[in-house]
């Protein structure tokens, strides 16, 4: 349920399925990932 609501205004309906629920998250952009690959990192480096 949490995901579901963190991503809630990302959802963009498709306007052929706005009825049903139909559609597709639009991107976040690239900080978000350069953030989870900059996460990612440390994890590997606080492994070794």
């Amino acid at each position: 349920m949490r995901e579901a609501l963190r991503i809630q205004d990302r959802f963009v309906a498709e306007p052929l399925f706005a009825r049903t629920g139909r559609g597709y998250p639009k991107s976040e952009g690239v900080a978000p990932l350069s953030k989870i690959k900059a996460n990612l990192r440390l994890k590997v480096a606080k492994a070794r």
